[in-house]
């Protein structure tokens, strides 16, 4: 299985150096969990949810339907939200 040009990263490493990760290509994985179905403004199916491990949980907007408790790895852009 190829990751492209990213390592795995432990979510734990992502939440503690978010700004290390800032619009850079991660791949994580974890359980998929509060899947909501959203309609983009072209009409387009976007599923976001969260990606929980034992650490934490990141929020994922994706175009690949998921269902709770799915076992996925994520490749995407992280941003990082200040709240």
């Amino acid at each position: 299985m190829s990751l492209g040009n990213a390592n795995l990263l432990e979510l734990a490493d992502l939440m503690a150096h978010p700004q290390v990760y800032d619009r850079k290509t991660v791949v994580v994985i974890g359980l998929v969990k509060d899947v909501q179905l959203v309609i983009d403004q072209k009409g387009e199916p976007t599923f976001k949810f969260l990606l929980a491990d034992s650490e934490g949980a990141l929020k994922v907007t994706s175009r690949i339907q998921v269902q709770n408790g799915d076992q996925v790895i994520v490749e995407g852009t992280f941003t990082r939200r200040r709240q």
